[in-house]
């Protein structure tokens, strides 16, 4: 598969009952503008139409190989993809989204020309729609910022609109990935991987992936499409699945005490604190969807009141006026949900 001493790419795609938008993912992967890529697609137990629109394609286009498994999740196929993969890089793709022609080539360019581990861009939010030619690929239209780890993950708080967080919209070194016995181990270096049967499974990896990438260079261009669709899991009606995100939380806890990281100990409890305030909400607001919401809900409050005596001692004395006005605008919102 190897052209003229190209770098050779893994394009993952993931796909899990998504006979409406697979064919306009894979369609963009296919025509992508550098070619030296392969194309595994993970068929994670599809009980629609799927897999034969996969399987046509693979009888098209030599690069695509589809491996089909029982359904276990996103982290799972990511997983099966990260091990199968070959390619120097490797680049995750939904199977609801699409991608410019290219995105494979400006987010390897990056990589190469800066010399650094992950690359990322920006993303259009087309929502349910198709939108034609909305990608710039001007090729010399080109503006690149290289970040530190530490600073992509204090994105993941000061919101700086970077799409941090997000496993799509990077192409990543594959070594940076390790899949280990236990995917839900953070603090285990040769175990990074997708925390499998857990959502909001990119809030697991991304903190850490940055932390061993170094440094990021990320292209001041958008070529991912992320179509929000109906009835994902993380778009669609509140569930205890939902509490995955709170766990993640506690997780980066547990990881910023280990390594001694006091300020991004910190973000991470008030970003901590506000979350349960708002999980606390969407609860009640789906607690006809919940059998034992109350419980869920006073387990909830129990974690708000600890989380707030962990912040008054982690918190910096420095820092009584950023303190202050935190306090202050979670104090609001709490009185906002108590009256709901």
């Amino acid at each position: 598969m190897q052209k003229n001493n190209e770098t050779l790419v893994t394009v993952l795609i993931p796909v899990y009952n998504m006979e409406k938008y697979v064919a306009a993912c894979i369609e963009s992967i296919i025509e992508q503008s550098y070619k030296n890529i392969e194309i595994i697609i993970v068929n994670d137990g599809s009980t629609d139409s799927s897999e034969v629109i996969l399987e046509e394609y693979a009888k098209k286009d030599d690069r695509i190989r589809v491996i089909t498994t029982k359904n276990n999740g996103l982290s799972a196929a990511r997983n099966i993809g990260i091990k199968e993969g070959r390619g120097e890089y490797i680049a995750f793709v939904d199977a609801d989204d699409f991608v410019s022609r290219n995105y494979v080539k400006t987010l390897l360019s990056v990589c190469e020309e800066y010399k650094v581990p992950i690359s990322q861009c920006y993303y259009y939010n087309v929502d349910y729609q198709c939108f034609d030619y909305i990608f710039d690929d001007d090729e010399d239209n080109r503006d690149v910022r290289v970040y530190d780890g530490r600073d992509m993950v204090l994105n993941l708080y000061n919101h700086m609109m970077l799409p941090s967080t997000l496993t799509w919209t990077k192409l990543y070194k594959k070594d940076i990935f390790r899949i280990g016995d236990n995917t839900l181990d953070v603090l285990d270096d040769d175990n990074l991987a997708f925390p499998e049967g857990r959502i909001y499974e990119d809030d697991y990896v991304s903190y850490r992936i940055f932390h061993k990438a170094g440094k990021i260079g990320v292209v001041n261009k958008k070529l991912y499409a992320y179509r929000k669709t109906p009835g994902s899991i993380t778009n669609g009606v509140f569930t205890t699945k939902g509490l995955d995100l709170m766990s993640s939380l506690e997780e980066r806890m547990r990881y910023y005490t280990v390594k001694k990281d006091r300020g991004l100990l910190e973000l991470t409890y008030r970003r901590y604190y506000y979350e349960l305030c708002r999980t606390i909400y969407k609860v009640k607001q789906a607690k006809d969807n919940i059998s034992n919401w109350q419980s869920v809900v006073k387990d909830l409050k129990k974690k708000k009141r600890r989380s707030l005596i962990k912040l008054f001692k982690v918190v910096k004395f420095e820092d009584k006026g950023v303190l202050r006005t935190q306090l202050i605008k979670l104090k609001c919102l709490y009185k906002l949900i108590r009256n709901d």
